[in-house]
Parts: structure tokens; sequence; C-alpha cells
């Protein structure tokens, strides 16, 4: 418990310099970091209205780095699951 008492949640956004995917490394007494990489336009497969096509839509990565001491893969693994679902799920030309 010593090890990750006072431990913190990061967020790295590399993504302004153009990343694709990065690996960040946890900065003791951190217990998770979440990179935020570059957002680009790339061909997706898609449901539209019951057939499938091939759409061009803003695409990026999140990658997250845990401690598997303070944290199981599996909330680690939901939390990036809910993550994506409110991106995916947001109609972002209403905010903009």
């Amino acid at each position: 418990m010593d090890d990750i008492t006072g431990s913190t949640f990061t967020i790295t956004n590399p993504g302004g310099f153009g990343t694709l995917s990065g690996s960040p490394l946890i900065n003791p007494p951190e217990v998770a970091i979440l990179n935020v990489d570059g957002i680009t336009r790339r061909p997706v497969v898609v449901d539209q209205d019951g057939s499938v096509a091939v759409a061009i839509h803003h695409v990026g990565n999140l990658c997250l780095t845990w401690d598997h001491r303070a944290i199981d893969g599996a909330y680690a693994a939901g939390y990036l699951r809910r993550i994506r679902d409110l991106l995916q799920q947001t109609d972002w030309r209403s905010h903009v």
C-alpha cells in the first residue's frame, strides 16, 4: 500500500505533435496515465440504414497505462470502453 498511497491519475496529450499511438510510462506515485494521441481522418466501416458502408471519420487513439497493483485490468478496460462510447455517441457538431 505504501507504493500507491497518494497516487494520482494523469492525462498526457502529445497528439498535438502528430502522434498516432503512444505508451506512456507511469511516474510514481501515479497509478495510471491516459495518453491522448492525434486525431486524423480515416476510413471506417459503419452501419448505415441496416447495411454496411465505408465512411470517413475522425479517429484517434486513447492509450492507458496502469499499475495492476492498484487497478484491475477489467476495470481499466471498462473505463476505456466508457470513454470510447461517450466520444462516439456525442454529436460533436452541436458542440461547435
